[in-house]
């Protein structure tokens, strides 16, 4: 049997390959024993307080430790030998993580401060602070670029861990954010859900400018004039509203749809509003005057996405009845239509120079097509479930998919390789939104929050 503590037992670890079990404990130090058998391997001696956290590195071959003596140490799994002691935090170190591949070290503590430490050399690299209250849990992403902590403040925050620039948490909805929108120039972000209002945040600070209220029921997307001067928002109250985005004014209420709105979009030139819902119809509106100027009709079950082109010239709709529809924007017309094999295309994007169509949808995979013939080009699979959300990035070399999983994904358009997956929600992800520039995304999660990443550029993918 494991050797028993003679005090309480704060944390348990398994190694990497299931062999061993250390355990950490009120008696100020840690046992390591065969995981199998129980027999005990090693007693770890030199905290001077109980041991809260645990960690192996990834080839099991190092254990880190986290203790109320405000210190993180280093050990040696095979000889039990102390390998080095990491001081600098001011309070019990309670939550230690390494990097995916060893080299970095990260402990959070008690003190409000995450630290970053060099596992080879023991150097002290970086010092994040933000949290108000202490640090509960850290961890990093998979692909080691991104560190995750949450605090008895009740809040989860995004660090680079290369950088250690905060990637801010937006809190202040009171229940999902199924809606994220940037303003064109990046400097405010839009978002929405469950709780019937619309929140406007300064992108840089993540501080709320104003809270806008006047739908009835669920706001389930957001999108910008061109110009960023107005803001659309559509709602399961089956209108549209125009908003004023540096005063909060509400301008136009758009109605005529008979059932809950899906989706908004600006045309290129903004003087036209296109949106589409569970009564099976797209519409086309006047921004200025919100007159209806036409109603599409020609799918056969929910239109859930639509999407104008870069030229403004063609629209297209994707619906639960499995099909992509092209549609003239002058004429109305119904030029080309798109064979989904899928439950449903639940959202679409033109790539920046109008040749491609990204769609996705409850298949949990990502089609590319070709926007001028139909073809299909290649099919990108990674999720797990519903695809929410396609974006292409401003250079049209990245689409970034998010996905009721929980994650969102970046894939190389060219070639269809899956370049990175963001993983920090704790539940699903709505929408996504990407920032002018490309160097940022938005995302929106039932979870409660919207949390911003830094996006790398194409040259470092």
């Amino acid at each position: 049997m494991h050797e028993k503590h003679p005090h309480r037992v704060n944390v348990v670890a398994f190694s990497p390959d299931g062999t061993l079990l250390a355990s950490g404990s009120a008696d100020n130090t840690i046992r390591l024993g065969n995981a199998e058998t129980g027999d005990p391997l090693h007693t770890f001696e030199g905290h001077t307080d109980e041991v809260y956290t645990l960690a192996f590195s990834p080839d099991g071959k190092t254990i880190a430790s986290g203790s109320k003596d405000n210190t993180l140490r280093l050990w040696d799994a095979n000889t039990g030998d102390l390998l080095h002691t990491f001081e600098g935090h001011t309070d019990a170190v309670r939550s230690v993580a390494f990097s995916p591949d060893g080299s970095i070290l990260v402990s959070g503590s008690h003190d409000k401060s995450i630290r970053l430490w060099n596992a080879n050399t023991r150097a002290p690299l970086r010092t994040f602070e933000g949290h108000t209250e202490g640090i509960g849990s850290v961890t990093f992403s998979p692909d080691g670029k991104t560190i995750a902590s949450c605090s008895f403040d009740g809040t989860p925050h995004f660090w680079n861990a290369d950088t250690g620039d905060h990637l801010r948490t937006f809190e202040g909805h009171t229940d999902a954010v199924y809606s994220v929108a940037f303003s064109p120039d990046g400097s405010i972000l839009a978002s929405s859900g469950p709780d019937t209002v619309v929140h406007l945040w300064n992108a840089d600070t993540a501080t709320l400018l104003r809270t806008l209220e006047g739908h009835t029921d669920e706001v389930v997307r957001l999108a910008f004039s061109p110009d960023g001067k107005t803001f659309a928002s559509t709602s399961i109250d089956k209108t549209i509203c125009l908003w004023n985005t540096h005063t909060g004014a509400p301008l136009h209420t758009f109605e005529g749809h008979t059932d809950k709105l899906y989706s908004v979009v600006f045309s290129p030139d903004g003087k036209t509003i296109a949106s589409s819902s569970k009564d099976n119809t797209l519409r086309l509106w006047d921004a200025n005057t919100s007159a209806l100027l036409r109603t599409l009709e020609g799918h056969t079950d929910e239109v859930y996405t639509v999407a104008f082109s870069p030229n403004g010239k063609t629209i297209a709709s994707g619906s639960k009845d499995n099909t992509i529809r092209l549609w003239s924007v002058d004429t109305g017309d119904h030029h080309l239509t798109l064979e989904a094999d899928t439950e449903g295309v639940a959202t679409l994007a033109f790539s920046p120079n109008g040749t491609l169509l990204a769609s996705g949808g409850y298949d949990e995979t990502v089609h590319l097509w070709n926007a001028n013939t139909g073809d299909l080009l290649r099919t990108f699979e990674g999720h797990t479930d519903l695809i929410s959300t396609v974006v292409f990035s401003p250079d049209g070399k990245t689409i970034i998919s998010s996905s009721i999983d929980g994650t969102a994904r970046l894939w190389n358009t060219n070639t269809g390789n899956h370049i990175r997956t963001l993983i920090g929600h704790t539940d699903e992800i709505w929408n996504i939104s990407i920032s002018p520039d490309g160097k940022t995304l938005a995302s929106g999660s039932s979870d409660g929050t919207m949390l911003l990443w830094s996006i790398p550029s194409a040259e470092n993918k």
